[in-house]
């Protein structure tokens, strides 16, 4: 989604010229499930694919500390240390798991500092930013700053209707479109969760001879203790603005250019964009379709006249309480 676009491209840039990039290292971080073990896997086989001369090593956090104490163990080291620094790209999974743990941290440190120094690129991903990892060295920190740290996003409402789309299809599935819809509006956090509910629903459909619907996704978020949010929709907002300006939904949908049209359909648009994931083209098109660029306009003139006008704040504050 358009979220993530600046993490896909600084991904891409290092996949594409892994000899020559200013990203290092790269540093993905963000919350479970969201797809950063994806993106260091996709860099990796796109460097495989297009530079198979290049050396490439994949592996989690978990691994490096369990190859180091096996070394250890078996008084292998110099076999760990050529393993993980004769490489020309590394990529590293989960550095969190380096927490609390002084001695693979050292050793890691100086991996680091032997490919670095040897202009070989390390891409690393993490669940959270480096700085709030607790018990890491200060000297990783440091040289873990020197690149580009980029976060994964949880995914826009469009994006998860997408994904949940092509994740049923994918089983064989056929899910309505108004089920699809409230597994996207409900699962927000991830995508394994919507990974989770739909293979629920293959399981309901297939041994409890029950039709995918609203009702039967409400019953599968409520035994996975995932909250049902209150769904606002466009045509909701549309619908409760027009109420309060004594309009028709349809207004807001017009040409017309009278101000006791134009403004609410304004503020029609601006509560679009706070209450809803929605896209100013996906808001564009329950407007009369309308682009973004007229959106846009709309929504900064509407945010303006709130500021400004306390007759505008109080329709807005109404509409807002009324909708949540």
């Amino acid at each position: 989604g358009d979220s993530n676009q600046f993490a896909y491209s600084s991904c891409l840039a290092v996949a594409k010229n892994p000899f020559d990039t200013k990203y290092n290292p790269l540093i993905i971080y963000g919350n479970t499930g969201l797809g950063k073990t994806h993106l260091i896997q996709a860099i990796g086989n796109h460097i495989l694919i297009n530079y198979p001369t290049i050396r490439v090593l994949y592996s989690t956090s978990e691994n490096f500390a369990n190859n180091f104490i096996d070394s250890l163990k078996n008084n292998s080291m110099n076999e760990f240390v050529q393993f993980y620094r004769n490489v020309d790209v590394l990529l590293i999974d989960d550095i969190q798991f380096f927490q609390n743990k002084g001695k693979i941290q050292e050793h890691f440190f100086h991996t680091f500092n032997t490919l670095h120094q040897a202009g070989k690129q390390i891409v690393l991903t993490s669940d959270k930013q480096p700085k709030d990892l607790k018990d890491l060295d200060e000297r990783l920190i440091s040289r873990f700053q020197w690149g580009l740290l980029v976060d994964i996003q949880p995914p826009e409402l469009e994006t998860r209707i997408a994904i949940t789309k092509m994740k049923s299809e994918k089983e064989g599935l056929e899910l309505p479109q108004d089920v699809v819809e409230f597994i996207a509006q409900n699962v927000t956090s991830n995508v394994r969760e919507i990974e989770g509910v739909i293979v629920s629903l293959i399981a309901q459909v297939a041994f409890g001879n029950k039709k995918p619907s609203i009702d039967l996704v409400r019953e599968i978020l409520r035994m996975k203790h995932i909250k049902t949010a209150k769904i606002i929709t466009i045509d909701k907002i549309k619908n409760a603005v027009a109420h309060f300006f004594n309009l028709n939904p349809s207004d807001l949908e017009s040409k017309s250019r009278k101000k006791e049209i134009v403004v609410p359909r304004q503020l029609a648009m601006y509560i679009a964009k706070e209450l809803t994931n929605s896209t100013l083209e996906a808001i564009g098109r329950h407007f009369g379709n309308r682009d973004h660029t007229t959106v846009l306009h709309s929504i900064n003139i509407a945010e303006r006249n709130i500021l400004i006008d306390e007759r505008m704040k109080s329709a807005y504050e109404f509409i807002t309480r009324k909708l949540i």
